[in-house]
């Protein structure tokens, strides 16, 4: 496994200064065995705490002249105001020629990361202009945006669709940054899509950052409002054929004790799908499924088998995970099958 193979599946790993988290300087020549990954590679997924890396030395940072999807953090989430000698800030994108609107904060990222350039830019955005122009989604975001995008156009050796995972830290704008991967998508005619999140209440967060990219015209539906008795697009469920199908982990794991036309939530949304679904499916507070592959002695999670099923009932979907903890150890990242 090659460290720009982690720049691949996941440009956008921004977040918080103080940096918490990094992963030891692997050159692009030089291959990490896999019996090495729980010790190198791990570090990039656990996001270890501030004093963690600083006792093992992981992180240094300096001012960097470039937008590098990785490892980022704000600085107004630092109280001690350190001096950080080996990072590097947003100023200018390296890849994606596009003149937009910087974030309002400082974001950094580790220099191990920031030394292995992202991959080479071939798609192109269709999203309106006042975006870009009037920063309603900042250089950053619009950098996650295309590369996720792009990552989608590749068909894996077992015939599904390659995802992408988005592990910014807090502060960055994950939510915007999702909602213009559906609005993207929207344009291009794939007019549904699957938000999958922690919390019901997150349903007002999707409903402002999509109103936010003035995309308010997209519909959100909870998936937990529609019977068991009804196709979601059916009569009795108000006939919703597009827009954003939002559910919690816990809803999409439901079942119904009755003898109705569907016996599980996920048998629903996969008939609201159709055939060959080409939409996005968004994983976001994705560690919610990191214990698919439990520890010894235990059970797969319920979340995590249900995000694997829907997976492998939609395997030409384009799937998005986002969390800025997606995993604590490697086996935490067995939800991740499209990451290639």
């Amino acid at each position: 496994m090659y460290l720009e193979d982690i720049r691949k599946i996941s440009c956008s790993t921004w977040g918080p200064l103080p940096v918490s988290h990094s992963l030891p300087v692997v050159h692009a020549s030089q291959e990490v065995s896999v019996a090495s990954v729980d010790e190198k590679i791990r570090k990039f997924i656990s996001l270890p705490s501030t004093s963690y890396a600083e006792t093992h030395n992981l992180v240094t940072v300096k001012p960097m002249g470039s937008i590098v999807s990785a490892n980022m953090t704000t600085v107004e989430n630092s109280s001690k105001k350190k001096k950080h000698e080996d990072t590097s800030p947003e100023s200018k994108m390296t890849k994606l020629e596009i003149f937009g609107h910087h974030h309002p904060d400082p974001l950094f990222e580790s220099l191990s990361l920031a030394s292995i350039a992202p991959p080479d830019v071939s798609y192109e955005l269709h999203l309106p202009d006042q975006i870009i122009t009037t920063g309603l989604l900042w250089t950053l975001q619009l950098e996650a945006v295309t590369y996720a995008c792009q990552h989608h156009e590749e068909i894996l050796p077992d015939g599904s669709r390659a995802g992408y995972l988005i592990g910014d830290g807090a502060g960055v704008g994950k939510g915007r940054t999702l909602a213009g991967i559906i609005l993207e998508n929207y344009h291009l005619n794939r007019k549904k899509a699957i938000w999958v999140t922690s919390s019901s209440s997150l349903k007002f967060d999707v409903d402002r950052d999509l109103r936010e990219i003035r995309a308010s015209h997209i519909s959100v539906h909870d998936l937990k409002d529609f019977d068991y008795r009804d196709d979601i697009s059916g009569d009795l469920n108000g006939c919703f054929t597009e827009g954003i199908l939002f559910s919690t982990y816990s809803s999409l794991t439901g079942e119904s004790l009755l003898g109705v036309k569907y016996q599980t939530r996920i048998e629903q949304v996969s008939q609201w799908c159709g055939n060959n679904f080409d939409g996005v499916v968004v994983f976001d507070e994705s560690h919610c499924a990191k214990n698919m592959v439990p520890a010894a002695s235990k059970e797969p999670s319920k979340r995590g088998s249900a995000v694997l099923k829907l997976q492998n009932i939609l395997p030409n979907a384009r799937i998005v995970s986002a969390s800025a903890t997606a995993s604590s150890e490697p086996r935490n990242m067995a939800y991740m099958v499209r990451s290639g």
